[in-house]
Formats: C-alpha cells, structure tokens, sequence
C-alpha cells in the first residue's frame, strides 16, 4: 500500500502563507517581533523572529477538512494507534476544531466511531495548567491521543498527558499536529505524525534580543495582537 496525501509539505506551507498565518520578521527596526506564549524553564519571557498563527488557517473549513484526511490517513497508514484510539482531544486554543474534524475522518475510515474532546488552559507562564474534563467512558482503559495545531516545545502536551490519566484514561504513545517545530520525531516519548515538519525557532531572552536591540517593538500575545505584528504576509521556509 502506499500513502497518499492530499498535502505535500511545500503545498501546505503554501496553504498557510496564502492564508496569512506565517510571520518572519524582514530584519528592520519597523518591523515588530512576537513574544512567545510560554516562557522558557526559567519564567523569562522569549521572543523570536517567526511565528505561526494557525487559526489564520484553520478557520477555512475545507483547509481544515483537508488536512484532516492527511492526519487521518497517516494514523491509519503509519500507525497501530489507529484501531486502539477511542478519542482524540484537541489542545486549547488552537486544536479543537481539528480534534473534531479528525475525529469524523477516523470514524469513517473504521467501523467503530472515534470519540473528540479538548482540553482548557488555565493561567499563563509558569502557572498554565490544563484542564480535560472527558469524561472518559470506560474508566482506566479509554485510549487518548493528544492533537496540536503547532508542535513547539512539548510543553503542553505534557500538561494534557497529566490532565488525562488524572482523569483514569490512558495516552497513546503518539501525538498528531499538522506543523511540527520541534525539530523532533518523538516529544515525551510518543511518535509525532505531522504534514509540515520545520526546524526549531530560535528564541531569546528580552535581554539578548537582536530585535530588541535594533528598536524593534515586542508584541505580547502575538495571535490577539496579530494585526499589529503583521503589515504583509511572510514565508516560512520548509
């Protein structure tokens, strides 16, 4: 058998750029940089010259019924995973809406139906927590698999892995995101199935910034503040 998808990662790059969902600063003073969500293990703040909104994206539902047969055609294709998940969660804010979608494209591709849930993140920084409230169905035995819109650092998949066997389910030993930015094939030890794999943002501290350091403005919560971070659309290279 062989895979076939819908994406190549050059074309769904271009689906994300045409859509405005990639920055990358053009190394002037005027043009402004993120600040990223999650601090560093330190609780400093770290910037960065790229970012990726994947909302900007997301929010076309054919898009995101699209990229939804890849990841369902990959679990499938790739995996042993695909027969045992009983429901995959998309992590807040950004997955939920492909959690769901994925979930119907698992469910029509087997006889048996895929569940979909998503978590809440509660508090910033160091104090962000998540939230899953299942319920699982069959306590201690319900299979999870986590979703992603963008794989960064791990950090938050760790947290939902945490929040789902508190709840007595169990995670599988793999992670779907369409992006991954992680520069990994494994995070906490489960396999990472992505379309789109990109090397790692480098990031600094406020204090090392070389954006900082040419006058250019550091813009918090890049995604609500995606207007002022952005006056065209950038590409981010594959």
């Amino acid at each position: 058998m062989e895979l076939k998808l819908l994406f190549t990662p050059q074309d769904l790059a271009r689906q994300y750029e045409i859509r405005g969902a990639f920055f990358s600063h053009d190394g002037t003073p005027n043009c402004p940089h993120p600040v990223l969500t999650s601090p560093d293990a330190e609780g400093l703040e770290r910037h960065a010259g790229h970012y990726i909104n994947s909302p900007m994206a997301l929010r076309d539902a054919s898009l995101l019924e699209q990229i939804a047969m890849d990841l369902g055609e990959m679990l499938s294709f790739l995996t042993a995973e695909f027969d045992q998940v009983d429901q995959v969660i998309g992590l807040a804010n950004g997955a939920t809406n492909l959690s769901t979608v994925l979930g119907i494209a698992i469910t029509h591709r087997r006889a048996r139906a895929c569940l979909v849930g998503h978590t809440t993140k509660v508090g910033e920084g160091l104090n962000k927590r998540i939230i899953w409230n299942g319920p699982s169905f069959r306590k201690g035995e319900e299979r999870i698999i986590p979703v992603e819109d963008v794989l960064s650092t791990g950090g938050s998949l760790a947290l939902a892995a945490q929040a789902v066997e508190e709840n007595g389910a169990l995670v599988l030993p793999c992670v779907i995101a369409p992006i991954n930015q992680s520069g990994k094939r494994e995070i906490n030890g489960s396999r990472i199935l992505s379309i789109l794999n990109l090397k790692p943002i480098q990031t600094w501290p406020k204090d090392k910034c070389p954006f900082c350091q040419m006058g250019s403005e550091a813009i918090c919560h890049p995604k609500k503040n995606w207007d002022r971070l952005t006056t065209r659309t950038h590409a981010l290279k594959a």
